[in-house]
């Protein structure tokens, strides 16, 4: 990936950029039990229709070095254009008379500040850290999520009807608490549970801070591979973050707002020793490489049911891509009246139904894709050879036995092949199966010029394991 073009836009941003000095604020970070208790209670919200209207895709990205020019370009616009980073104690500005210490704020009177933008956005990068290549994933939320968390912190949770309560521990007095709802509440009701946090944090400086911003910063200084393209697994264009410093207590707290983290509401506080800077970017790590257990469906997603199957007609699901990526895919309901059952596939996916002579094939396709590359299932008849089942798959699509790759596992009749480093590339697998009304075959092939083979798998397994069969 060639980030210079990228770099060059940041920079040209920041020089555009005008510096303001913002007032000084307060609050504390709120128990779930307060939380709960607060909520309004006005039953089930309607499901979101924007569901509908937007597709996001994260892809694997790995980010490129900078350019000796680029830094010197950096270091110029810090120099000219940006506050001098100090370890001195922040200044508490609470007596200008504006907004002091104590009162009340809410998250829609926060403005920017620039000088403490820049302070809290001067943080260790990731490839410095000493212990990164020692942190390990941790499965919270019913084993949803995976947090990817240094070593000696510790996760407790806290379940409730409306919302879970995550809380992480760090070394060093480090509390980081995430509060992931389990069902939609209204806007009115959501904004209410914000404020209210925000009015439990103790603070005598505060600053909304830009994501743009923040993604521009870890994607310019931290050289570290990241699964999402957008780099954090929530939705930028529907989350807020915020930044409140307090001189009395020597705490930093950090407040991220999202309507969208997999399709669920989360707020989400961090709060760091002020003058211990080590950690503070523990909340970037966490929320770059969030994992959710794949396919994952996209909490308020589902929405219009199938009058007859009584499953979602569409809905939005999480696939993993490659090691640590990950792809939001917008699915349909498949329905197959031949066989009596239905699945799910990705939105415009080309279907085309093939009869072999032991077995019938569906095959699915994409535009702009070779013809090469697909995944398929099909039902074997009643006359298929198992005693020579390889031979049955391999000579039905051409494809040479010197190519069978005995992948191990133990698994039976499950075949994988691959060809060739250049023109020829080509790898994939067959594996037999018996369904609800006798057995079938999945199918991936993948051509090296496509650059498919792991997307294949994971939508071929999405489509497997969603399978129900109606009577």
């Amino acid at each position: 990936m060639n980030n210079k073009p990228y770099r060059e836009e940041e920079l040209r941003r920041l020089l555009k950029e005008k510096q303001t000095m913002q007032l000084p604020e307060t609050a504390r970070h709120k128990s779930l039990k307060a939380f709960k208790a607060g909520l309004p209670n006005n039953g089930s919200s309607p499901q979101r229709s924007h569901y509908h209207q937007r597709k996001r895709r994260h892809l694997l990205g790995a980010l490129a070095t900078v350019s000796a020019a680029g830094i010197a370009g950096i270091l110029l616009v810090n120099a000219i254009f940006l506050p001098e980073v100090s370890n001195e104690p922040l200044p508490d500005v609470t007596e200008v008379g504006l907004i002091g210490a104590g009162e009340t704020i809410e998250a829609g009177e926060i403005e920017e500040n620039e000088n403490l933008i820049y302070r809290i956005l001067n943080r260790t990068s990731f490839a410095e850290f000493e212990e990164i290549n020692r942190f390990n994933f941790r499965s919270v939320y019913n084993e949803t999520f995976q947090l990817y968390l240094p070593p000696r912190w510790t996760t407790e949770e806290t379940k409730e009807d409306v919302a879970d309560s995550i809380l992480i521990s760090g070394p060093d007095g480090e509390k980081l608490n995430m509060i992931v709802f389990n069902e939609r509440v209204t806007d009115q009701q959501f904004k209410e549970e914000v404020d209210r946090v925000i009015s439990e944090i103790p603070y005598s400086e505060v600053t909304e801070v830009p994501v743009e911003r923040v993604i521009s910063e870890i994607r310019m200084n931290h050289d570290f591979p990241l699964p999402y393209n957008d780099v954090f697994s929530f939705d930028r264009e529907k989350t807020k973050m915020y930044a409140f410093v307090d001189q009395e207590n020597e705490l930093l707290t950090e407040l991220y707002v999202t309507e969208d983290l997999f399709g669920q509401q989360m707020i989400y506080t961090a709060e760091m020793p002020l003058y211990n800077k080590e950690n503070w970017f523990v909340s970037w790590i966490l929320f770059s490489h969030l994992r959710v257990q794949a396919p994952h469906t996209h909490f308020g997603s589902e929405e219009e049911l199938h009058p007859e199957y009584e499953r979602p007609l569409e809905k939005i699901v999480s696939l993993d891509v490659g090691a640590i990526g990950v792809e939001d895919v917008e699915v349909e309901l498949y329905i197959n009246e031949d066989l009596e059952l239905t699945s799910y596939l990705p939105r415009g996916t080309n279907i085309e139904q093939i009869e072999h002579e032991h077995f019938t094939e569906w095959r699915f396709t994409e535009d702009g894709v070779s013809e090469n590359s697909f995944y398929a299932f099909g039902k074997l008849k009643a006359d298929f050879p198992f005693q020579r089942s390889m031979q049955t798959m391999f000579g039905s699509f051409d494809i040479d036995l010197s190519y069978y790759e005995d992948l191990g596992g133990g698994t039976p009749y499950h075949y994988g092949y691959y060809s060739g480093m250049e023109e020829a590339f080509i790898d994939g697998y067959i594996t037999l199966f018996e369904g609800a009304d006798g057995w079938y075959y999945k199918h991936k092939h993948a051509d090296r010029e496509d650059y498919n083979g792991g997307v294949y798998t994971q939508r071929l397994n999405m489509f497997i394991e969603s399978l129900e069969w109606h009577d």
